[in-house]
């Protein structure tokens, strides 16, 4: 049960990781022609070039993923890990037995 909970949490991740991506992609990214180009662009002959922020948003969606995927697969090794580690080694209770201090 841990360890599907484990691969849930971390395709959740993946998923909001590469929204984040996407978002801080897509705020930063400009379509627009820039000045220069819309003036040239009235020139009979210039070719103004096209700007698409496609394979930025792309991009920026699988570092997202891969950050926060691979974030939340470490975090979760290391929860599988001490998970086993404590049902091998559980806590033992106090003895409840007084002993006299050695002088």
């Amino acid at each position: 049960m841990a360890l599907v909970a484990v691969f849930a949490a971390v395709v959740v991740a993946g998923v909001l990781g590469a929204l984040i991506g996407w978002g801080l992609v897509r705020a930063g990214c400009d379509e627009e022609l820039r000045l220069g180009h819309r003036v040239l662009g009235s020139i009979t002959g210039y070719d103004a070039p096209s700007r698409s922020c496609a394979p930025f948003l792309v991009g920026g969606a699988l570092a997202g993923t891969l950050v926060a995927a691979l974030g939340t697969g470490v975090v979760g090794v290391l929860l599988l890990r001490a998970q086993s580690e404590w049902r091998a080694h559980p806590p033992q209770p106090p003895s409840t037995s007084r002993r006299k201090p050695s002088a």
